[in-house]
């Protein structure tokens, strides 16, 4: 069944974590290569301003809603979508996979002392992972990092450069990488170095991940505030003249 919305003139694909994994399986399995990205009410707002990033972020193949705000949006233009679907949690998800099924990830991103400790936390947490390699994300010639990437077989890329700088690897470099399914993931490296905590479980599950943050770091998000309140009150307006 197709599961493609639109949220404010954005496509969005209406799946929960579990079906986004399999969907990515499918296409691994069958060798593909698809590309992925993750929606919250930032990238909204800049694609919104930007037509390069908006051409980029089209071209998905999947696209999640990540972000409390492109959920509420969504309802308030009358588009159901099931879950919020964060890019951390597919790409955790699919590292889980990857274990099982022998995929080979490759990671692309962050600075190199972050990196690092994340590739340590990823064998900790999964000592049967195979990596397929990982390099930081400060280097000089992007084509020659996506041909030593396809150098290395990878069936996952994820790539952790912030956006729109990882939009705009994939996209103009990602037929080069040659993996299967290839992801911008943002600050998910961080995450996994545990150089950025997530909020609580309950507050992930009461859609206020985005408040923790801000409460950690006021001085460097304060501003992000600003972008739910934009999106939805785009959203109020279109209900408004729908």
């Amino acid at each position: 069944m197709p599961t493609r919305r639109q949220v404010l003139g954005c496509p969005v694909d209406a799946v929960t974590l579990s079906q986004a994994v399999d969907r990515v399986e499918r296409w691994v399995g069958i060798g593909e290569q698809r590309r992925g990205c993750a929606i919250n009410a930032n990238k909204l707002v800049q694609l919104s301003n930007d037509s390069t990033l908006r051409d980029e972020i089209f071209a998905a193949d999947l696209i999640l809603p990540d972000g409390s705000a492109v959920l509420w949006a969504a309802q308030w233009e009358g588009t159901r979508l099931p879950a919020r679907v964060t890019g951390v949690d597919l790409m955790e998800a699919l590292l889980d996979r990857a274990v099982t099924l022998g995929w080979r990830p490759f990671l692309l991103g962050a600075t190199p002392e972050v990196l690092e400790r994340a590739v340590r936390a990823l064998k900790d947490r999964h000592p049967a992972l195979s990596l397929a390699g990982h390099h930081h994300g400060f280097f000089d010639d992007a084509e020659t990092m996506a041909r030593h990437i396809a150098s290395t077989s990878p069936d996952l890329l994820f790539v952790a450069m912030g956006t729109p700088s990882q939009e705009h690897f994939l996209h103009r470099w990602g037929s080069v990488c040659n993996a299967r399914f290839a992801m911008g993931v943002g600050g998910s490296v961080d995450v996994l170095a545990g150089a950025q905590p997530r909020a609580p479980r309950w507050l992930q599950d009461h859609s206020l991940e985005w408040a923790w943050r801000v409460g950690r770091e006021p001085r460097k998000r304060w501003r992000r505030l600003l972008d739910p309140v934009r999106v939805l009150s785009r959203a109020l307006r279109n209900r408004g003249t729908s």
